[in-house]
Order: structure tokens, then sequence, then C-alpha cells
């Protein structure tokens, strides 16, 4: 018999952490520059992801967060290249000046390399979540085990993705199922 939270996780997460803002993209980096010879051409494929997501929409709102153990160096290279670039059209977070968490209750799309952040993330319904496979890091697939975490070492596929998804919101299904209570499935 399972608990009725496992029964349905998806939706509850969703019912109690509900997103309000659909523009927000959080990107989370754990494993950037991990082979520090590899960290100048994965900051050039984030790069360009970035600025394909920017011209999907004009309000979008795009926040990083780095690991809050990431080698200080590699923080600092990223976020100089980010800002020459986008200015101030990306937030950036290190360290602990805000969870993880909260940036994914208020995203709609999450993306990240390989990191423990996309498993949580996987749980609610009404998220999008990417994990891009960079090459240079050997364990860089390792989220493929995840059904509900797209895997992919094309930036591109995840642009297409966002913006065929953006295409068509289904209507919202007014006769919902009634899962059952807990009261009710001990009685059966």
């Amino acid at each position: 018999v399972n608990h009725p939270i496992n029964c349905n996780q998806s939706q509850l997460m969703s019912d109690l952490y509900s997103t309000k803002n659909k523009t927000s993209i959080v990107i989370f980096f754990s494993t950037l520059g991990i082979i520090p010879e590899q960290l100048e051409k994965e900051v050039d494929i984030w790069m360009k992801l970035f600025d394909q997501l920017l011209l999907l929409e004009e309000n979008l709102n795009i926040s990083v967060k780095f690991h809050p153990r990431m080698n200080i160096k590699t923080i600092d290279f990223t976020s100089e290249r980010i800002l020459e670039s986008f200015k101030k059209r990306i937030k950036i977070y290190t360290g602990t000046s805000i969870t993880a968490e909260e940036l994914i209750f208020n995203s709609q799309i999450i993306i990240g390399d390989v990191s423990s952040t996309l498993i949580w993330a996987q749980y609610f319904h009404d998220k999008k979540v990417f994990s891009l496979a960079l090459p240079g890091f050997i364990n860089n697939t390792d989220m493929k085990r995840y059904p509900k975490i797209h895997v992919t070492s094309d930036f591109n596929e995840i642009v297409r993705i966002i913006k065929d998804s953006n295409k068509y919101i289904p209507k919202i299904n007014k006769h919902k199922i009634q899962e059952p209570t807990l009261n009710e499935l001990l009685k059966r």
C-alpha cells in the first residue's frame, strides 16, 4: 500500500508550491569547471544558451545559481562573462544568499548540468526540467535515469522544446478526478 503522498507527489508539490511567474528560468551550475581545461568551452556553450533563451521573450527572468562549494575562480570567470554579455538581464546567485528550493518554486523552467536540484525539481508537474550534458564531464548523462528530466547535449534542443511548449497551453480540466482520502485508503 502506498502512502497517499507517494501516489500523487507531483500534484502535491505543485499545489503546495506552484509557481506564480510563468516567465522565469533558473539555471544551476554544479559540475561547471570540474575539468579546468574545459571551463572556457563549457561557458561558451552556456552563453549561447542564455542568448537564445533571452530571445524567447522580452520579460523573461533568468537566474543563475552556482553550487555553494564551487571553485571561486570558476564562479568569477563565469559571472564576468555573463555580466559582460547580458548586463543585468541575468541574476547571479552564489553561496547561500538564496536557496535552490526558492528559485525552483519561483521558476517554470529549470536547467542544470548534473545536479541534485534537478532531481528535486522533477517532482513538480508544472515545471520543465532539463540537464545540459556537456561532453567534458564523464558523468554528464547521469540525469538520464530520471524520466522527468530531459537530458540533451544540444542547447538548441532545450530552446526548441521551450518554444514548442509555449505554443499550446492545455485547458484546465474542470472535472478533476478526486483522489481518495487517507481514511478511504485505510478502509480498503
